[in-house]
């Protein structure tokens, strides 16, 4: 059996950041969602608490937070990935 091995060709930064960093991009984009909706849902607690209007505020922050987590995930993404391409 003689087999041709076929050269392993260098993976570009943006096949890295796609294939090779999961676990990275997991980790922030996990962190940017707790951080934003730990803020937001955190605050309208603590504004229902200083007014008594429990859960008003809280339901408030975390609809608020849902859509602007992604707002940020979708951001802090595209600029890594544009930063990456111009590296190419």
């Amino acid at each position: 059996m003689n087999e041709e091995k076929t050269p392993q060709r260098e993976s570009t930064p943006l096949e890295h950041l796609m294939f090779k960093g999961h676990l990275q991009i997991t980790i922030r984009v996990v962190a940017i969602t707790i951080a934003t909706l730990a803020i937001w849902g955190g605050g309208g607690y603590l504004l229902d608490k200083a007014l008594a209007t429990f859960p008003l505020f809280m339901i408030i922050g975390l609809v608020v937070a849902f859509p602007l987590a992604q707002l940020l995930i979708y951001k802090t993404f595209r600029k890594v990935t544009n930063a990456v391409t111009k590296k190419q």
